[in-house]
């Protein structure tokens, strides 16, 4: 964008509805020398941009905030001075994610708003380190603003989990067009999350709680590209150093159905990233989710520009042990050769409270890889995972059956895999179904 065109341009629209702009502030000379002629110019060399602290001069962006807590010891006022920090874009979670896991550990401490906590030396001693820590990081942070885009530019997200949390952080690469010289990489974004307290234990696990991550980075993608106007063609990479993460995300036929959703949600919102493993000394994800000292963090290269291998040529990159595919073919060709899938519904006529019903006959011929008809038989099994399009099947079965043989339809089913009629209904189903 032509900047001076753009300050003239939307001088004249704002002027036409009689409203008047009436400061202008930029890093560039040029723009401010036309500007100063409108006599509308920002001389202050520090401009603050939705919470966040521009330095015009250095073109940095840092943090405003100045922690405020009121001296007490009680969860009210850690949740206060926690959240004085405003930090949209992730630059410092690491830090913050500390703040929200003392602050958990309040919550399981099962203490109210207002209970005082002073007589525990060590709850005090761990949120006064953690002050400490957030003002030095809020203090001395401070990131170059400037970022390039491109057409070679990539995205680069890195996940990770721990047994108590889990976040992502994106990075913008630039590669170099010369081989023998080093690209630019920089942390545009980052979010960590705490692991739930009141969840399933089964899905706490930390290969769930990576997944979750990678979901969560996956998510990040879009709002990148949309803020800096980043072409979806652009090269988008998914590292996370769990590979039963990236066998999940290649796999065509996931029986878990909170993995399913999750692998789903992921291609979808990332439909051409490429997937790659990354050892863990090389993951900054792991950076969100393990404690470290604030000196090491504020002058840590890991975590403000990503590996260091990632700069240099592609080539040189971790070799991948394993090539893992994003978007795997729907079914191995060792087991089905053909393109074409037949699928055939249940014949079945039975009596129901004096009427008679006859099920739809359909047999239905579509190759494998072109889209479902809206009115087909097969748009159910499209709309719903298979396991719950199986068991809503199993109870219309179950009804047409006890129907026809006038059985007490108010008999309770049980469960409908471990019954006798269940486990052949469902055994059935399977073997007439390709999904």
């Amino acid at each position: 964008i032509n900047m001076c065109n753009f300050f003239t341009e939307s001088t004249k629209v704002m002027e036409s509805g009689s409203f008047q702009l009436r400061q202008w502030s930029s890093n560039s000379q040029k723009l401010m020398q036309k500007v100063k002629s409108f006599n509308v110019q920002n001389d202050d060399i520090v401009v603050k941009v939705l919470g966040i602290v521009w330095n015009t001069v250095k073109d940095t962006l840092s943090f405003g905030t100045v922690l405020k807590w009121d001296d007490s010891f009680c969860k009210r006022s850690v949740l206060a001075a926690s959240n004085s920090v405003f930090d949209p874009m992730g630059f410092i979670a690491p830090v913050c994610m500390q703040n929200k896991l003392f602050l958990q550990k309040l919550w399981k401490l099962d203490l109210s708003w207002e209970t005082d906590f002073s007589n525990d030396t060590v709850l005090t001693a761990e949120w006064r380190n953690l002050l400490s820590d957030c003002s030095t990081a809020v203090q001395s942070v401070a990131i170059p603003r400037e970022l390039k885009v491109d057409k070679n530019t990539e995205l680069h997200v890195f996940c990770d989990a721990s047994a108590t949390s889990y976040g992502a952080c994106i990075y913008i690469l630039n590669p170099s067009p010369n081989p023998n010289s080093r690209g630019n990489c920089k942390l545009v974004f980052a979010k960590g999350k705490i692991k739930p307290k009141n969840t399933v234990d089964s899905d706490n696990t930390i290969p769930k709680l990576e997944l979750t991550a990678m979901l969560v980075g996956a998510k990040l993608v879009k709002t990148i590209q949309n803020a800096l106007s980043i072409d979806e063609q652009n090269t988008v990479f998914l590292w996370s150093d769990a590979t039963v993460v990236l066998q999940w995300l290649s796999s065509p036929d996931i029986d878990s159905a909170y993995v399913h959703r999750r692998v789903v949600a992921i291609r979808e919102a990332c439909p051409g990233a490429i997937l790659m493993h990354v050892c863990s000394k090389d993951n900054p994800a792991d950076i969100i989710t393990r404690t470290i000292q604030i000196k090491k963090f504020i002058t840590n290269d890991l975590w403000w520009h990503g590996p260091p291998w990632l700069v240099g040529p592609s080539q040189k990159w971790p070799t991948q042990q394993v090539q893992y595919n994003l978007h795997p073919p729907l079914y191995s060709p060792q087991s089905i050769n053909a393109n074409v899938a037949i699928v055939e519904a249940f014949n079945t006529s039975f009596h129901y409270k004096d009427r008679s019903i006859q099920t739809l006959v359909q047999v239905s011929m579509i190759d494998r890889y072109s889209e479902i008809h809206e009115t087909s038989f097969l748009k159910f099994f499209n709309t719903y995972d298979f396991r719950r399009s199986m068991r809503v099947l199993i109870l219309v079965f179950r009804l047409a059956h006890s129907s026809k043989y006038h059985q007490n339809l108010k008999k309770p089913y049980g469960n409908i895999y471990t019954s006798p009629l269940g486990k052949y209904q469902f055994a059935k189903l399977k073997a007439i179904l390709i999904m």
